[in-house]
């Protein structure tokens, strides 16, 4: 939803490329953003956690500041965590060795320079193993069945 909004709000109908076009790009870019920032370990405390202020009754006489924010329940939080589980572990299984270890650093932050440093690649092989895991992600995504081996 935030990448269609982002895709409205930032098109430019002077550019060469179509609506589509560019709010598929902006669709698929916050994807994969939202699958990275889902597998870091450096927000997973605030991340999981939940607010004792925040109520989880229908109330008028108890409110925090949280009220303009999406009320979610622990249960969603865990399916959502075990869903991009899933579909991580779906996709690394479909990866070879190398993408797999391009996979690894990519989540945890790194850009294609500091990847191709680390394992005496080229940053251009690097960058094609990125795009190869990219439609590896997005054709478990558009399949509908994250379990896929």
């Amino acid at each position: 939803m935030v990448g269609l909004i982002k895709a409205v709000r930032e098109f430019d109908a002077e550019k060469e490329a179509t609506f589509r076009t560019f709010a598929e790009i902006c669709i698929r870019n916050r994807l994969y953003s939202v699958l990275r920032a889902a597998a870091r370990e450096k927000h997973k405390a605030l991340n999981q956690s939940i607010s004792l202020d925040t109520p989880y009754f229908d109330s008028n006489s108890y409110t925090s500041g949280t009220n303009h924010l999406e009320q979610r329940n622990p249960e969603d939080f865990i399916i959502d965590r075990e869903h991009t589980a899933a579909l991580l572990s779906g996709v690394r299984k479909q990866l070879s060795e190398f993408e797999a270890k391009i996979l690894e650093y990519y989540l945890d932050g790194l850009s294609c320079r500091e990847i191709a440093e680390l394992v005496g690649k080229p940053p251009k092989s690097v960058d094609n193993a990125v795009q190869r895991i990219r439609r590896k992600v997005a054709q478990q995504l558009f399949s509908g069945d994250v379990s896929r081996s």
